[in-house]
């Protein structure tokens, strides 16, 4: 196993755990479970202020993808409450006047309405009703990540519950060795993965694009589907990554 500021390993989630020894927490666990809305709504706390769990999987630092609904303004933050058809929760985002401003950030996400939107954060409860923070919210402009992001909670949970798919079922993700859009996927990560060590905080967007001439939009598409399985994790700010296996 390679290291970089700590290592990673394999949870019981199926997901990749990683242990980071930077100024912001030695020791600090990260991981990022695919699920439905319908997991997070389900799963129980069976420790207080403790990490929820459905169906053998722990649920700290979760991803889903859904369609959003409402987006609610108040004192310090927005309120936005996400459904993907099992379901609805609520995703609360600090607003951060250093970055934008309050009006600036209610037009963002009031622009996100009725559309999809990819979702990252750790699922905690608030007055007594989940809601997901720390989030990362992310618009879908590739319909195939929504359908993507589902395939891959559903290989997650069946690996849970310690049922193997069969060959077919495998054939539903595409082959690292196929040509097209799986390649230039792979030219991501490496890009990543090459600048990752001397980028500790993370390799930004905009690198990746403008290295492989490619636009920052296509990049984060493939970097939320890096994040999904596991090879890449955010770094300090949302729109910065860093591979794992480096």
């Amino acid at each position: 196993m390679s290291e970089f500021d700590g290592g990673f390993s394999l949870d019981a989630n199926g997901g990749f755990s990683v242990e980071r020894n930077s100024q912001r927490q030695a020791g600090a666990r990260q991981s990022l479970t695919p699920v439905t809305i319908k997991q997070l709504n389900d799963a129980d706390q069976p420790i207080p202020d403790g990490e929820f769990r459905i169906h053998n999987v722990n649920l700290s630092m979760i991803s889903f993808v859904g369609i959003v609904r409402k987006v609610v303004p108040l004192a310090n933050l927005i309120v936005i409450t996400i459904e993907d058809g099992t379901g609805s929760v609520e995703v609360r985002k600090w607003i951060d006047d250093q970055k934008m401003s309050a009006a600036e950030e209610v037009e963002r996400f009031e622009a996100y309405l009725s559309k999809y939107v990819y979702v990252g954060g750790a699922l905690k409860m608030f007055q007594e009703k989940k809601s997901v923070q720390n989030a990362t919210v992310t618009l879908i402009e590739d319909h195939n990540q929504v359908l993507y992001h589902n395939l891959s909670a559903i290989a997650n949970h069946l690996k849970a519950q310690g049922i193997v798919p069969s060959k077919s079922e495998k054939l539903l993700f595409v082959s690292a060795d196929d040509k097209g859009p799986k390649a230039e996927i792979e030219r991501v990560f490496d890009i990543y993965k090459k600048h990752s060590p001397s980028m500790p905080e993370g390799v930004p967007i905009s690198f990746v694009a403008q290295a492989l001439d490619i636009s920052p939009s296509v990049v984060m598409e493939y970097s939320r589907e890096l994040s999904e399985t596991g090879r890449v994790y955010l770094g300090t700010e949302d729109t910065c990554f860093i591979a794992i296996d480096v």
